[in-house]
């Protein structure tokens, strides 16, 4: 049962088997669950600590929910399986995957994170341009290899940090930039 207690929580994410599709479908998930997110751009990676040709997309998401970390992590482990990831593989974290979600942070709604939270090189500039984002700054982050991901309507995510909501009457995504 979950607290009455709100957090917030960023979140690292990665795909590199068929990642734009994957990537895709975790914020589609997370709208259905959660009803609105803010992300960090999208970016092309280097596999690291994995030993293949297939490039990540990465990025970082920050939510508010009454969820304690135990049960985000439920159902972040629930999804990761539900796009295919085998979580029973016991060598799940060097190998190729079609869904990561790393809860990297939990904070009392409202806040941010600071910058020694955050240990993964691939996430050290997304996370400050998303934070900056939720200061109310517009920042990009330069020279950061983007995708962008489209979506009904013509609304696209992934260069820059944004807010999405999902709006639940219509179950159109509405994009704040």
């Amino acid at each position: 049962m979950s607290s009455a207690k709100r957090s917030a929580y960023l979140i690292g994410v990665g795909s590199n088997l068929s990642p734009r599709y994957h990537c895709e479908q975790i914020i589609r998930a997370v709208l259905h669950r959660f009803g609105s997110c803010s992300l960090s751009s999208l970016i092309h990676t280097e596999p690291d600590g994995v030993e293949t040709p297939n490039h990540f997309i990465n990025f970082m998401l920050y939510l508010e929910t009454e969820l304690s970390v135990t049960e985000l992590k439920q159902w972040t482990n629930g999804l990761e399986e539900q796009l295919g990831r085998d979580r029973s593989h016991p060598d799940r974290k060097n190998i190729d995957r079609p869904a990561d979600l790393d809860t990297l942070v939990e904070m009392p709604e409202g806040e941010l994170w600071s910058a020694g939270d955050i240990r993964e090189n691939y996430y050290r500039a997304i996370a400050a341009e998303l934070a900056g984002w939720l200061s109310g700054q517009t920042p990009r982050s330069p020279g950061l290899p983007t995708c962008v991901l489209n979506f009904e309507g013509g609304l696209e995510v992934g260069d820059g940090a944004t807010t999405i909501y999902l709006d639940r009457a219509t179950g159109h995504i509405r994009v704040v930039q």
